[in-house]
């Protein structure tokens, strides 16, 4: 059951779980689902209640916003269940599903942060790699991306432009902070949505811009991740 619909989630998860006893009169144990269960009000109290009075359940629920499921089974539910986080799946990782055999080859050890050294023709022919993914990437990315990095020994900063026009001005964050001694900036990425939209902007900051496709981006932070090296990109 998903509480993200308009009308369940008007109710609670008790009045959830008696409409489903019943339709469906079973006997033994059971396994309850509960989609999106912090769009329902009191949700935590009531897996606490289901958890302590219904021996013959045993409850799973999700959430897509896994700060408020963590903060309602902290204070309602310590020792009841455990959280689990899954994160998003990466687009290195969906086509390793799909099993595609247009896997870009990649230079070894191919890393996100050297590209800004990269010359314009050696840009050029990685991302004319990425050129079969594109239609695959269509499919994985529907909606416009967003991307936040947090490495140890690093401080990335990503401004997503999945738009036609990537035009940063002067007074855009991202163009202040890299062009501030101070920032402790160490790498900065321009987000973009064309494979032919790529390379260093113009901005005249300490450190440099780098424009990187979307497809490419991705791609190369979920194989970073897949390859045990998330500490460096």
């Amino acid at each position: 059951m998903s509480f993200d619909n308009p009308i369940v989630k008007l109710v609670s998860a008790e009045t959830v779980l008696e409409v489903y006893e019943a339709l469906y009169p079973l006997e033994g144990n059971r396994y309850i689902f509960l989609d999106e269960i912090p769009y329902t009000d009191n949700w935590e109290l009531w897996m606490k209640v289901i958890y302590d009075s219904r021996k013959d359940i045993r409850l799973t629920a999700t959430g897509s916003a896994s700060p408020v499921l963590e903060k309602g089974t902290a204070d309602s539910g310590t020792g009841r269940w455990s959280v689990l986080k899954i994160p998003t799946l990466s687009f290195f990782e969906y086509c390793r599903l799909l099993r595609l055999t247009e896997i870009p080859n990649l230079p070894e050890n191919q890393q996100l942060t050297e590209m800004v050294n990269m010359t314009t023709s050696e840009l050029g022919d990685l991302m004319s790699r990425f050129e079969p993914l594109t239609r695959h990437f269509n499919r994985y990315n529907r909606k416009e991306v967003d991307a936040v990095v947090e490495l140890p020994r690093q401080k990335l900063l990503c401004e997503v432009k999945y738009r036609n026009n990537t035009h940063l001005s002067n007074k855009d964050a991202i163009v202040e902070l890299c062009a501030a001694k101070d920032s402790g900036v160490t790498q900065a990425f321009l987000i973009t949505k064309r494979l032919d939209d790529f390379g260093v902007t113009k901005h005249e900051t300490e450190i440099p811009i780098m424009r990187v496709p979307t497809l490419v981006f991705l791609y190369m932070i979920g194989k970073a991740e897949a390859e045990g090296r998330n500490g460096n990109l």
